[in-house]
């Protein structure tokens, strides 16, 4: 009987750890040839799309391109026609009921308009309670969860008995903001989260995204077509057309050495392009 060697033994248990070390991560977001028609139009076909956690992913492309269909079948408030939609390595697509309720603790989105996505009917303190108790927070926790969420993203603690109607666009969008991150979601999907406000309070939310992410690690799904504003949060960029995806990849590496002819396009119309023509 033949004893094994010390070294060696050592050695293949080196391997094996240097094995388990190096494995490629799980990407957090997993799209797989996902198709949505809406009767004759195919407002998505065949998109597949890797976002890796941590990661800032913008979606662009111009409108009707199909991004806010995509973001709203990775919601699950729209149902795939064909493909899959993993989350965590969990096929999202196939999740129903009271699995799903928990699924969507870790997926939430910021909407477009301020206005029209809070409820007029509830004042912020309820408005943002409302996930919370969505998800069987304890009426115990809520609170301190409400104000330090807003303490987070710096909401007046006056605010808390205050209308939509009360605020303007840019504390609208601070709330929808807050109710998107108080359940502290592993994804966030924002779908043109500053198209409806100014250039001066687009720059101080999208300063608050960045350090929101900063501060809760979750990871951003980030719709537009403001490449400057994408540009200026994202660190990769996929590119749709026609409710296809024909073009994907590092931020850099799109803007400075586009592949496609759309996406080249696009760089070209967008209102200040030497915004990043001369760097690297």
């Amino acid at each position: 009987m033949s004893i094994p060697n010390r070294n060696e033994t050592a050695k293949k248990e080196t391997a094996e750890e240097t094995v388990e070390e190096t494995a490629p991560a799980v990407p957090l977001l997993r799209i797989e040839s996902v198709s949505k028609s809406y009767g004759a139009v195919r407002a998505v076909e065949d998109v597949s799309l890797t976002v890796e956690r941590g990661s800032m992913t913008a979606l662009v492309g111009e409108s009707g391109s199909g991004k806010s269909t995509l973001a709203r079948m990775v919601l699950r408030l729209e149902n795939p026609d064909r493909g899959r939609i993993y989350f965590q390595d969990r096929d999202f697509t196939a999740l129903t009921g009271s699995e799903l309720r928990k699924a969507r603790r870790h997926v939430q989105m910021i909407f477009q308009d301020p206005h029209a996505s809070l409820n007029p009917r509830m004042n912020v303190k309820a408005i943002l309670e409302e996930p919370l108790k969505a998800q069987g927070v304890p009426r115990a926790e809520r609170m301190q969860q409400v104000r330090r969420i807003m303490e987070r993203t710096r909401i007046p603690a006056e605010f808390l008995n205050r209308y939509a109607h009360e605020l303007s666009g840019g504390q609208r969008q601070r709330i929808g903001v807050a109710r998107a991150l108080v359940l502290e979601p592993e994804l966030v999907v924002a779908d043109e989260p500053t198209a409806a406000l100014d250039v001066s309070i687009q720059a101080q939310i999208l300063d608050l995204l960045r350090e929101m992410q900063e501060a809760l690690d979750f990871t951003l799904l980030f719709i537009s077509h403001d490449l400057a504003v994408v540009y200026t949060l994202c660190d990769r960029v996929a590119v749709m057309q026609k409710g296809r995806l024909v073009e994907q990849g590092a931020r850099d590496r799109i803007f400075h050495q586009p592949r496609e002819a759309y996406t080249r396009e696009l760089i070209r119309a967008a209102e200040n392009p030497a915004d990043w023509a001369d760097e690297p």
